[in-house]
């Protein structure tokens, strides 16, 4: 099935990226499994510190799932104004935000 995707335009860079507009369950529990793979919960519900990289591989790994028309190195080589567009948009559709704003 093809999946609904919307163009962003990038300052600096003057070009665009094409995102898709929404997530399934499947490609959240992808991203959020990175975190899961690496936390400890003892018996008492605490847990350990988290590695900062875990969130760069989720970035990474959210990036792979949501953009379409970038690699994730591609991401990562962008200006940084327009690496943070795109990270606002990957955000959006990962909280599923993007979704909910055209359904109201």
């Amino acid at each position: 099935m093809e999946r609904e995707t919307k163009k962003i335009k990038l300052p600096v860079t003057k070009g665009e990226v094409e995102i898709k507009t929404y997530i399934t369950g499947r490609e959240l529990r992808e991203i959020n499994s990175i975190f899961l793979s690496e936390v400890n919960v003892d018996s008492e519900g605490k847990t350990d510190k988290i590695n900062g990289s875990i969130t760069e591989k989720a970035e990474n790994k959210a990036f792979e799932v949501i953009v379409v028309s970038m690699t994730v190195d591609e991401v990562l080589d962008l200006p940084v104004r327009d690496y943070n567009i795109v990270v606002k948009e990957v955000d959006k559709v990962q909280t599923g935000m993007s979704a909910e704003k055209k359904t109201k």
